[in-house]
């Protein structure tokens, strides 16, 4: 054996090493981390365009004085007028509600628009004859056409309104340039003032309109689209692709807060009436009856009824000079319900 290679432990001596000091205890385990909440973003204000304010077949706008659209934490300014299309592709409006025949010939005509919802259910218009020509019904009124040429009025050219005063041409079986012709005017003051002085004979109009002019006398209704026109939107709501892509959060708050301005709106009609005689500044008289005749035919939310597309298409090709055809199918295909943006 080489030297050094064992080691012989002395007599007394012991293989047992010292004691081991007690092992510190574990340090306990961290606490498991949970993400900080994060504040969602602020939404981007809206700016959108109403064709008329305070009034049927629109209600959502008592989302305003309600606070609807404050509680979900959305600036909200409402303009009203008649230039919907343009506005959007401006991108001086968010949104815009008007006839859905004028939208849907603006999309043909390749503007970047989409639909969200509708605002009514039914084409609900009154025929509103001058009470100058002594027509009291329908009947009459026809009888007056056959034999006469007459004019009606309208805001512009795919219009609701040109809509349904075309539907009640076909009624009757008139023939444009024969039975009737069309006065281009703007708004409904200008129809009114034409109206008042003799220049058109006759109009389609949603209450508001028409039992004003009624209750002064200067108008007598003899009949209303509602009985020619199947379900259908009768005012939409929508946006430009852009707007939709810069703010789909603010713009599906705009339409959670008016539909709940709809649906209170129907469930309490008379206070909702209230409110369109201190903010819109209408006679008392009639804002209750407009309210209470169309307020039943409000939406409640952004779906339509499935006869609306074959309507929406013939109003458009009705309205749109050039455009030949045009399907339901290809206006269904023009729709994203707002809240699933």
């Amino acid at each position: 054996m080489l030297a050094g290679t064992l080691v012989l432990v002395g007599c007394g001596g012991s293989t047992d090493t010292a004691p081991a000091a007690p092992a510190a205890p574990a340090a306990p385990a961290p606490a498991p981390t949970t993400p900080q909440e994060v504040a969602p973003e602020p939404l981007a204000p809206i700016r959108a365009l109403f064709a008329t304010r305070y009034a049927v077949p629109s209600a959502g706008d008592v989302a305003e004085p309600l606070g609807f659209w404050t509680e979900l934490g959305l600036d909200v300014e409402l303009f009203e007028g008649q230039e919907a299309v343009e506005v959007l592709l401006s991108g001086d409006m968010d949104i815009a509600i008007t006839s859905p025949s004028r939208f849907a010939g603006a999309i043909v005509s390749g503007a970047d628009i989409v639909i969200l919802g509708p605002t009514g259910l039914v084409w609900d218009q009154y025929i509103i004859v001058r009470s100058g020509l002594g027509i009291k019904t329908i009947d009459e009124f026809k009888a007056y056409g056959d034999a006469n040429l007459t004019r009606y009025g309208i805001s512009r050219i795919g219009s609701a309104g040109h809509y349904g005063a075309q539907k009640v041409a076909q009624e009757l079986g008139w023939v444009e340039g024969q039975n009737y012709e069309v006065a281009i005017l703007g708004n409904l003051n200008g129809i009114r003032a034409a109206f008042q002085a003799g220049q058109v004979d006759w109009f389609a109009w949603s209450a508001g309109g028409a039992l004003g002019l009624e209750a002064s006398g200067e108008g007598v209704l003899v009949g209303n689209t509602a009985d020619l026109i199947p379900p259908t939107g009768f005012n939409v709501i929508a946006a430009s692709r852009k707007a939709i892509n810069e703010k789909p959060a603010s713009i599906r708050a705009f339409c959670e807060g008016y539909y709940k301005g709809q649906r209170w709106a129907k469930e309490n009609p008379y206070e909702t009436a209230e409110i369109f005689i201190n903010e819109g500044g209408t006679r008392v008289n009639t804002t209750l009856r407009v309210v209470l005749d169309g307020i039943r035919y409000l939406s409640d939310d952004d779906k339509f009824p499935d006869t609306a597309w074959d309507v929406i298409a013939e109003a458009t090709v009705f309205t749109l000079d050039g455009l030949d055809s045009l399907t339901g199918d290809e206006v269904r295909a023009m729709y994203v319900p707002c809240s699933e943006l």
